[in-house]
């Protein structure tokens, strides 16, 4: 009884080990989760900013439409006719939806690549057979 007492204190001990350790990697994923969310805020508030100021202009292509012709496109391109590609501008409004839109994605990829560390880190701490 005494040798099997002193095994499972000992084992005892090596999972509190790695309770702890894996739960110090843990704190330190979520900590750079969190530094890496308000840098990725930051530089969105920054790109915005230059978007509202017009220090950047968003834009986007504009199909079937010639600047100064009335030209059909499809009768351009099959004349063969190389021509420029008409762009519209994005107002302020549309642009900061389409941020809003793509700061979610990035946000919901950076979380859930946090997840995937966190899942990894403590299937590798405790050996987990995963098959």
């Amino acid at each position: 009884e005494a040798t099997a007492a002193a095994a499972l204190v000992q084992a005892t001990g090596r999972v509190l080990l790695l309770e702890r350790a894996a739960g110090g990697q843990l704190a330190t994923r979520t900590d750079q989760l969190t530094e890496d969310n308000h840098h990725a805020q930051t530089d969105r508030d920054r790109f915005m900013a230059d978007v509202r100021s017009g220090a950047i202009r968003l834009s986007i292509p504009v199909a079937g439409y010639r600047p100064g012709t009335g030209a059909d496109p499809a009768d351009s391109a099959a004349a063969g006719v190389d021509r420029q590609q008409a762009r519209a501008e994005l107002d302020g409004a549309a642009a900061a939806a389409l941020d809003a839109i793509a700061g979610d994605g990035d946000a919901a990829t950076r979380q859930l690549n946090a997840c995937i560390d966190a899942y990894n880190l403590v299937r590798d701490t405790y050996h987990v057979q995963t098959e």
